[in-house]
């Protein structure tokens, strides 16, 4: 997408070139902005539900696979298994694929908007229209590109943790332990202090001092912590990890 926009504009160079506010050539441009929205904005359209179905099902699977794994070192080698689908899960699921459409959708859009303001611009600026033009063609595609890289990664995180938190559950398991990750450059203060602390599945802790707002490791967005699940074959809830 941002390559099409690119050879597009770079194509009708030398009509932005000593333009100031022309009536045809602001006229062709919105033309041709119009023609690669509807291109860019069907084949989004078209694909972001199969690549939203796509990211889902194997960040769940990636997620099951390392949680059951997880649980098998914890408790010494003994197999627990957690249920592939609990209920619960279900609907959760249906909403992160519909949120992820959601997401997918808006990058073309977001990035057709900027692209437009500044081509629209650069037909009053003369002399360097074009080059500002392209530049910020490119400026704008690497902004699209960060944006859709921590998308990908904030809704992993995002998924993984809704399902740990309903197969453990479902496995009858009620308190796991908060790690921080240490690899933020700004690591969250109360995050740090949460680091080591066992906290219960049905009642987690404050992740948003400011808010108030209780949730898991790695549900706020740029959050990198993680949880391990305390499994305790006593019956009791001590709290200790087995």
């Amino acid at each position: 997408m941002i390559k099409d926009y690119e050879n597009v504009f770079s194509e009708l160079s030398d009509d932005f070139d000593g333009a100031t506010m022309d009536a045809s050539i602001a006229s062709q441009t919105r033309i041709w902005l119009n023609r690669l929205k509807r291109k860019w904005d069907k084949i989004f359209n078209t694909q972001s539900s199969a690549m939203a179905d796509k990211l889902v099902s194997q960040v769940d699977i990636g997620a099951q696979r390392n949680l059951d794994d997880s649980l098998k070192q914890l408790s010494g080698g003994i197999t627990i298994k957690t249920p592939a689908m609990p209920e619960a899960l279900k609907d959760k699921m249906i909403a992160a694929t519909a949120e992820n459409v959601s997401l997918i959708k808006s990058i073309p859009s977001q990035f057709h908007q900027r692209i437009e303001s500044a081509a629209l611009r650069s037909i009053s600026q003369g002399g360097e229209g074009a080059k500002t033009l392209l530049d910020e063609i490119r400026h704008t595609g690497s902004v699209t590109e960060s944006r859709a890289n921590f998308i990908a990664v904030d809704q992993t995180r995002k998924i993984t943790t809704a399902a740990n938190y309903e197969r453990m559950k479902s496995a009858g398991i009620r308190k796991a332990i908060w790690h921080h990750s240490g690899g933020s450059a700004e690591p969250r203060e109360w995050h740090l202090q949460l680091d080591g602390e066992v906290f219960d599945l049905d009642n987690p802790p404050i992740i948003d001092t400011k808010t108030g707002e209780r949730g898991l490791p790695g549900q706020l967005p740029n959050c990198k912590c993680f949880w391990t699940p305390v499994i305790d074959f006593s019956g009791e809830e001590s709290g200790e990890e087995t």
